[in-house]
């Protein structure tokens, strides 16, 4: 793995489950790359980043803006900072799917729980959460936010879910499969111990090789940024107050077509969809 890739790892680590990991040495530019890779994704760089490093991401900072302002040049001065287009994980998300009976199926197990006297809020947010992380998945992307607040919200209020019930509606929705990657990313990639995992689930034996596999495509665009800053595409930075989970672009993980092994019922509307678009666009 390279050494920034496993520096990024690490600072990622020590921030959210309060681990203190040592960390490789390396230069300054190597650094650089590491705040452009955490600015990337959403993540707070300005937190996670070590104190003594912490200079290198103003000039960071200001190349991924000058990216921003190539990717879209309609933008008023006062969107065009690379903050301004980064998703934030204190944002709220709505977990909406692609079927449509799927969703309906959704919406009645909220209302049901909402009506239930002896409902487990913290049960409802959790599993949300995860619902909104496996259609970023089913959409072939992952976002990053939003994957590493379930380890927060595991850590913090896993004590108070309802894991039986959690279980339930997992089958319920046939998320399994994609609960199967998302879990193991959380325990081989971030760090979570497994009995801080309290729910059942089948470890996916590629979930990590896929995930440093996106963060090195990832990486070797923006070193091509450090090098001569240039237009990056809305791949990477999309406001998330402008975009909904089905158009959100997060961090591409695999092709669209790749991701009907996880959920068919989800992947099927989805891959429909943008055929019926490339057909339109062809026939304009």
């Amino acid at each position: 793995m390279h050494i920034i890739i496993r520096n990024l790892i690490t600072v990622v680590r020590n921030h959210t489950i309060a681990q203190q990991q040592p960390l490789l040495p390396m230069s300054n530019y190597k650094w650089q790359q590491v705040a452009m890779l955490l600015m990337a994704l959403g993540l707070p760089y300005e937190e996670m980043m070590p104190a003594d490093k912490r200079k290198v991401s103003v000039k960071a900072r200001q190349l991924l803006a000058k990216a921003q302002r190539n990717s879209h040049p309609t933008l008023d001065n006062d969107s065009q900072d690379v903050d301004n287009v980064m998703p934030n994980s204190n944002d709220t998300l709505r977990a909406v799917m692609r079927n449509r009976h799927t969703n309906r199926r959704l919406q009645q197990l909220q209302d049901d729980e909402e009506k239930d006297e002896d409902k487990a809020p913290a049960t409802w947010e959790f599993f949300n959460l995860m619902v909104y992380n496996a259609e970023q998945l089913i959409g072939g992307r992952v976002h990053m936010p939003a994957l590493l607040l379930m380890v927060t919200t595991l850590q913090q209020q896993g004590h108070l879910i309802d894991y039986p019930k959690l279980e339930t509606w997992i089958q319920q929705l046939h998320l399994i499969k994609p609960v199967n990657w998302l879990t193991t990313v959380l325990v081989e990639v971030w760090g979570m111990e497994e009995d801080e995992i309290q729910y059942t689930y089948n470890p996916h034996p590629k979930a990590a090789d896929m995930l440093y596999k996106a963060l090195h495509k990832l990486l070797a665009r923006l070193e091509k940024v450090a090098r001569k800053p240039r237009s990056l595409g809305k791949a990477i930075l999309m406001p998330l107050s402008q975009t909904t989970p089905k158009d959100m672009k997060g961090l591409c993980l695999l092709p669209r077509r790749k991701t009907l092994r996880y959920a068919p019922r989800e992947a099927l509307p989805l891959m429909l969809s943008n055929f019926h678009q490339h057909m339109e666009a062809m026939e304009e």
